[in-house]
């Protein structure tokens, strides 16, 4: 994993983008997250700014990207002005992600998460299960995944840039709706 461009003493919750998306595909492809604060905070022991730049990890051919950002439910934060942000009235930030899945040069599926919360904890979090987990509230319409087994192409209701799989024959076959 690149190095943290966070100090040591903020601590740090890692995010696994991707798996979803290199599970339903026999193909190699590549996952990109980039990944954005929505406010200017400062930590206050140390006066340390941070500063909601974008942060891109591409993960390796075949794997997950992996990114690792402070939660959003710390204290010792406070604002620009010096005004101590209370994580117990709500996140002390959010965060927004795009997803882009690469199969080779080819944007194949990209997809936005966010605003998001991250909860302080030592286990990874899954950033696919953020909406279902309630972390985050918008919809994730290019990530949805349909079941087409037996079925003969997309349900109409299903929007273009969808996924759907196949288990038919004992395969397993991946498809994105094109149709617009």
């Amino acid at each position: 994993m690149p190095v943290s461009p966070y100090p040591d003493y903020v601590p740090l919750r890692t995010i696994v983008w991707g798996g979803a998306s290199s599970i339903v595909t026999t193909r190699n492809l590549r996952i990109e997250a980039v990944t954005t604060a929505d406010r200017v905070l400062v930590w206050a022991e140390t006066m340390w700014r941070f500063v909601p730049t974008v942060e891109s990890r591409p993960g390796p051919t075949g794997m997950e990207a992996v990114i690792e950002v402070p939660p959003t439910d710390l204290a010792g934060w406070i604002t620009p002005d010096g005004v101590p942000v209370d994580p117990n009235l709500g996140p002390t930030h959010r965060y927004t992600t795009t997803v882009r899945v690469f199969d080779g040069a080819k944007v194949v599926d990209e997809f936005t998460v966010g605003p998001y919360r991250v909860p302080s904890g030592e286990e990874a979090l899954d950033g696919d299960g953020l909406v279902g987990d309630g972390l985050a509230p918008s919809p994730v319409e290019a990530a949805f995944l349909w079941n087409l087994t037996g079925l003969p192409d997309f349900p109409p209701e299903a929007l273009p840039g969808q996924w759907g799989i196949d288990f038919s024959d004992g395969m397993i076959r991946t498809y994105i709706n094109e149709e617009d």
